[in-house]
């Protein structure tokens, strides 16, 4: 047996929960509370999504190439491991002037570019990349670091949130 309910508009016995009164055709709307509740929850599930799609890194493994070297690959890419990881100590080593090669040997390991600008081999061409994420830094939720070089030098860096 279903439950009963009164019309709000013309007050007539109604079975539980038509979506409009058989006698007058006022509709019946759902309570308030379970309309906020529902979109509540809809917050939270897409801010949850949101978060848990912060620490993924969308840097691909190193190609190998290097400001104003040649695109061969070589023999063996490092894969960043939980013990090598970029860290606030590691970041702080590096200075502007040094090369490519020196920034990666202080880090440890080589990621892609993010971005290239320029023609290879000139004193204008500029790569910059960037460590993301829990598998790449050491720090904070969003803490990542990004080197810029020009010409084949380091010429600026920048951090947020490193251990």
């Amino acid at each position: 047996m279903s439950k009963m309910m009164n019309c709000k508009a013309c007050n007539a016995r109604n079975a539980k929960p038509p979506k409009a009164c058989p006698q007058c055709g006022a509709k019946h709307k759902k309570p308030i509370y379970v309309r906020w509740l529902l979109r509540t929850l809809t917050v939270i599930v897409v801010i949850s999504i949101s978060l848990a799609n912060v620490g993924c890194s969308t840097n691909a493994p190193a190609n190998g190439t290097t400001p104003g070297a040649s695109s061969a690959a070589p023999e063996s890419v490092k894969q960043p491991k939980e013990e090598k990881r970029l860290t606030l100590e590691k970041y702080n080593k590096t200075q502007n002037g040094m090369t490519y090669k020196e920034v990666i040997d202080i880090i440890g390991f080589e990621i892609s570019p993010e971005t290239e600008v320029g023609e290879k081999g000139s004193q204008f061409y500029t790569v910059s990349y960037r460590y993301m994420g829990g598998e790449q830094v050491k720090g904070s939720l969003g803490a990542n670091a990004s080197f810029m070089f020009q010409g084949g030098k380091l010429s600026m860096k920048a951090q947020v949130g490193l251990d």
